[in-house]
């Protein structure tokens, strides 16, 4: 072989291991933004779902300290309990509720979501219909 040809040779295969690793070396670095991206991406999810949760538990402690108040509650009178929470609800500016004691589940409706009711009386929206 002649020299000129074994040094094209040996530049050529020098070329290509040099490529190979920048490749290789492109390959680690995309692959370690993607997994870091993926990561920051996760994180802000678990905060955001962190701060909905801890909203959500402190709406409830909110609601179960003022359900606490209602002095029927207290004495267990379930006669004047509906009359307490309607008291209460009408503070709130709502227009009707319903109690469901057996399963424990309070729904209000808004005056702005009865007037949105087609062609259904106050009644039936306060019964759970759909408006």
């Amino acid at each position: 072989m002649k020299p000129t040809i074994l040094i094209a040779v040996i530049i050529t295969l020098g070329l290509l291991i040099l490529s190979i690793i920048l490749i290789v070396d492109l390959h680690q670095a995309s692959d370690n933004e993607v997994i870091n991206r993926f990561h920051d991406h996760q994180s802000m999810i678990v905060r955001h779902l962190t701060r909905e949760i801890e909203q959500y538990l402190r709406d409830r402690s909110r609601g179960a300290q003022v359900l606490c108040t209602f002095a029927s509650l207290q004495h267990r009178d379930m006669k004047k309990m509906p009359a307490d929470i309607q008291e209460y609800f009408q503070l709130l500016y709502l227009a009707s509720f319903a109690v469901f004691m057996g399963m424990g589940f309070l729904f209000g409706y808004t005056q702005e979501r009865i007037k949105k009711a087609n062609r259904k009386t106050a009644d039936e929206v306060a019964r759970g219909a759909n408006p």
